[in-house]
């Protein structure tokens, strides 16, 4: 595991919390995540696209983040 979220006490004033279906907080570890390392064969020519602001929205800023 490259990283582990632990239970905090926040998580219950968030607005998730307020609208989730289960309003249970979790016991242990919610969260695990693993680092991945990807890397181009040479010769390689990648495009980098811009991500746009309403894209960024669509996909982080909504009614079940945690951090919201």
């Amino acid at each position: 595991d490259f990283n582990a979220y632990m239970n905090w006490e926040y998580h219950g004033e968030t607005r998730a919390q307020k609208v989730a279906p289960v309003n249970k907080g979790p016991s242990d570890i919610w969260y695990r995540s693993a680092w991945y390392r990807i890397e181009a064969m040479p010769g390689f020519k990648g495009e980098n696209i811009q991500i746009k602001d309403e894209v960024f929205r669509e996909l982080y800023l909504d009614e079940e983040g945690s951090t919201t």
